[in-house]
């Protein structure tokens, strides 16, 4: 995969009262045998698309320390309750990232079935998360911004 290369300013960006500051750095595909693809041309910001999926004010950011231990790469980590699917036990997760071949790893890791993600002003992947194939209807709500609902890569 390949991406155009340029330095945007750094937004703030917030959902349900917690800010999360884009940081610079490029998004790119890594040499990883198998990197999760990104959605490309998907429209609106982060904030959007967090609202499409979350429950009003269940957004939570994950204690940075937690975020490191649990998403190992990630810049940001944290969940919420799903809007659609208010029965779902373990919620969506949504991270940002740097690299692809992180967020693959870490997603695997952590036993994540589906998920969706785009480059965000070619500064991050953002990636929004299910545990279970089931809670698929809870990311649906991303697919009117373009975004493409697929399995976790199994791992090797």
């Amino acid at each position: 995969m390949t991406s155009t290369r340029r330095r945007a300013p750094l937004p703030q960006l917030a959902c349900a009262g917690v800010a999360i500051a884009l940081l610079p750095g490029i998004a790119h595909a890594d040499p990883d045998p198998a990197p999760a693809p990104v959605s490309a041309g998907v429209t609106g910001v982060l904030n959007d698309w967090q609202k499409s999926v979350c429950a009003p004010d269940s957004f939570t950011q994950d204690d940075p320390a937690v975020a490191a231990r649990d998403w190992p790469g990630a810049v940001r980590a944290g969940t919420c309750a799903s809007a659609v699917n208010p029965g779902l036990t373990n919620g969506l997760w949504i991270t940002q990232w740097t690299a692809n071949s992180d967020m693959t790893s870490a997603l695997q890791r952590n036993f994540m079935a589906l998920f969706a993600s785009a480059v965000s002003d070619q500064t991050a992947i953002i990636t929004f998360a299910v545990a279970s194939p089931e809670a698929r209807k809870s990311l649906e709500p991303l697919t009117k911004f373009g975004f493409v609902i697929q399995p976790v890569p199994a791992l090797n």
